[in-house]
């Protein structure tokens, strides 16, 4: 439908920093189509990166009681928490994730950062998300295995880097 015309437009204008369009177009969505959760998502990331958590956190809660088994919902959610250090938030977030999207590595390597981010010493746990990854198909990379290891060794590291993510890390 065209709600997610309008989400796509939001998401183009977004990526050119046109941020009053950009949340101008996912309202539309969202007026268009009250459940259209892809819109809550992405409106939410734009909120994150204005630095507006309250109403960022209120969209993906809605946007998960929408459907509770939208794994990229699940996915934002966790992301959000982790970028806010609510270790327990992004590992409940990311198992949930898990379950409804059973054999997609991102929840175990999410899952290991999280180990790590909560104590260094849970290393034996993160090497174990990242066997499973390993197992679900995800093709290693260097860069996210050498900052593992940084974690590891205790040395503090944004979730981002971790990831190799662009700076709009929690959301799509």
């Amino acid at each position: 439908g065209i709600e997610s015309v309008y989400d796509r437009m939001g998401r183009v204008h977004r990526q050119l920093k046109l941020w009053d369009e950009a949340e101008g177009l996912y309202i539309l969505a969202i007026e268009e189509n009250p459940r259209y959760v892809p819109a809550y998502v992405n409106l939410s990331g734009l909120y994150f990166k204005q630095g507006r958590q309250e109403e960022a956190a209120r969209l993906l809660e809605r946007a998960a009681a929408l459907d509770p088994m939208d794994a990229d919902v699940w996915l934002a959610m966790g992301k959000f928490h982790l970028a806010g250090n609510q270790i327990k938030q992004a590992e409940e977030a990311f198992q949930r994730m898990e379950r409804v999207r059973p054999g997609d590595p991102t929840p175990s390597l999410y899952l290991a950062v999280c180990a790590l981010r909560s104590d260094p010493l849970r290393s034996q746990e993160a090497d174990r998300y990242v066997a499973r990854a390993l197992e679900l198909g995800w093709y290693p990379d260097t860069e996210f295995l050498t900052r593992l290891e940084f974690l590891k060794n205790g040395v503090k590291s944004d979730a981002r880097q971790v990831l190799n993510e662009s700076a709009e890390a929690p959301f799509r």
